[in-house]
């Protein structure tokens, strides 16, 4: 029962305000969840009430739900990034500030637990219907969109950029997000060994439970298969941060022609224990364990920057970032900016403009451009978004 509910939660699951009720579920099935949410929800050692209504738990660092997975047994958890990481500084944030994702200073959880945001009776509702969806940034099909670059003929260890946060109006059948990515791929044609991880914000209310843009990881061993997880809510992501927790949401995004936030992400091999360790506003967050892979993922074939958006039912697109296409102004367009990716010694390599793969698969909706160098704030930047609608196929 609980792999099958490690599962569904894998598939969905992360904020709140529930879409539709419980009143199709039998008094069997009610009970099977109260069990469900007794094996997820770790003993706490301290409990926060966060301003967007949701419970956050201080669990044991040793006994979070990455440990439940099978993969996963006899794990000893690395606390921090073995490598000295010294390249290219993004801690100047550009122009803008840090978005917001975690808790405050005054009520960090205390030394050897980690915050993890309480899982609710609602969220393991949402996991069961949108089980049978994979309702993840994994399935790309129809109702897919991307527009962004990707870096093409090199093998990578990683890859960072700072995303500029927004929060793009969308309904429970919509997604929208923007995040940084490897892959064993070389292309987008999913095959039984294309693993991959993303880490990026998301807004998606049928997987929340509310409007809200949310902090995100995501990892897939088999992507034919649908063996991954999303965020926390499911055993994989080994986190180590006592502040950011995963599926935490954004306090504050950036708007059309106003103040700009941005999330600075680094995704990066650990060279010595091959585990992906990532950072968020300049501090680890955790780590995705080669073991999660088998031990294949030593290199990425693919890394890149993106915009994605995704519709589950029959209907329009969502906007993507700004809801604006590029047109070279960061106060409109949704940009990444300090654009690296990591060589075989962690250091940052700036791609060159022919190793760059810009792409768009509808540009009547959605567009992304490679503006390099903007002013002496705001480098290496790619804009891409756009409003979405009918696109069509």
């Amino acid at each position: 029962m609980i792999i099958i509910l490690l599962f569904c939660l894998c598939l969905a699951a992360k904020n709140y305000e529930v879409y539709g009720s419980m009143s199709n579920f039998s008094k069997i099935e009610d009970l099977e969840l109260e069990e469900q949410l007794k094996a997820i929800n770790k003993p706490p050692v301290k409990s926060i009430q966060t301003e967007f209504g949701r419970i956050v738990d201080c669990i044991d660092i040793n006994k979070q739900l990455a440990f439940d997975h099978p993969l996963l047994k006899n794990h000893k958890i690395q606390l921090k990034f073995s490598f000295q990481d010294t390249q290219t500084n993004t801690k100047s944030h550009d122009r803008s500030g840090y978005s917001k994702i975690g808790l405050d200073d005054k009520d960090l959880c205390p030394k050897g637990t980690i915050p993890v945001q309480r899982t609710t009776k609602d969220d393991l509702i949402r996991a069961k219907r949108l089980s049978n969806n994979f309702g993840t940034l994994t399935k790309f099909d129809r109702g897919s969109h991307f527009a962004g670059i990707r870096i093409r003929g090199r093998i990578f260890f990683g890859v960072k950029g700072n995303l500029d946060v927004y929060n793009p109006p969308v309904d429970d059948h919509q997604m929208s997000s923007a995040y940084i990515y490897v892959s064993t791929g070389e292309s987008s044609i999913p095959v039984p060994n294309h693993m991959f991880i993303h880490a990026g914000w998301q807004a998606y209310p049928g997987m929340s439970g509310d409007k809200l843009t949310h902090f995100f990881v995501e990892w897939v061993r088999n992507i034919i298969q649908h063996t991954g997880c999303t965020n926390m809510l499911c055993s994989g992501f080994v986190q180590t941060s006592q502040k950011i927790y995963v599926g935490a949401p954004v306090a504050n995004v950036s708007s059309y022609g106003g103040p700009q936030f941005t999330m600075s992400l680094n995704l990066t091999q650990d060279p010595a224990t091959k585990n992906w360790w990532l950072k968020a506003q300049d501090m680890d967050v955790g780590y995705f364990p080669a073991s999660l892979f088998s031990n294949k993922l030593d290199f990425a074939m693919k890394a890149g920057w993106t915009g994605h958006t995704q519709f589950f039912l029959d209907g329009p697109s969502p906007p993507m970032g700004s809801g604006i296409l590029p047109d070279g102004n960061p106060l409109h367009s949704c940009y990444i900016s300090k654009m690296y990716f990591k060589d075989r010694f962690r250091n940052d390599r700036a791609p060159l403009k022919d190793q760059m793969l810009v792409y768009a698969d509808n540009r009547r909706c959605y567009d992304a451009k490679y503006y390099g160098f903007v002013d002496n704030n705001l480098e290496r930047v790619m804009m891409f978004g756009g409003p979405g609608g009918n696109c069509g196929l």
